[in-house]
């Protein structure tokens, strides 16, 4: 593995809330950035190493099926204005 990871977003809903994926490591989060950031870890992937992305040009890719949030992954969404549907 490199140092560093690109993180493609796989998905955005209409509440703001983007979906974020490494293909090299298998992190996964989800990202709100208005109005207030907020950052959601669902797969750790290798948490050591520095992963960036961006979205000029922004790439689609197919992901591994989704594996669903926790309970207290939903409520922390909820609470911070992220609706999450499976």
């Amino acid at each position: 593995m490199s140092g560093t990871h690109v993180m493609i977003m796989v998905d955005a809903a209409a509440t703001g809330g983007e979906e974020w994926y490494c293909p090299e490591c298998g992190r996964r989060l989800i990202i709100r950035w208005e109005p207030q950031f907020a950052k959601v870890v669902l797969e750790p992937g290798n948490d050591l190493l520095a992963h960036f992305g961006g979205k000029g040009g922004v790439r689609k890719a197919a992901t591994p099926k989704r594996q669903e949030p926790s309970p207290l992954d939903i409520e922390w969404l909820r609470r911070h204005g992220i609706s999450w549907t499976s």
